[in-house]
């Protein structure tokens, strides 16, 4: 049972990151630091 929370749960941040981040639709995201976050 606690795999499916986990994977919910990682299911939501990664839905949250794509929503909230342009660069997130790019491998580079993971690479870069974003544009907000490097200023």
């Amino acid at each position: 049972m606690r795999r499916k929370v986990w994977l919910s749960l990682l299911g939501a941040i990664l839905v949250l990151a794509y929503y909230f981040w342009p660069s997130s639709h790019y491998p580079a995201h993971f690479i870069e630091p974003h544009p907000v976050l490097a200023e």
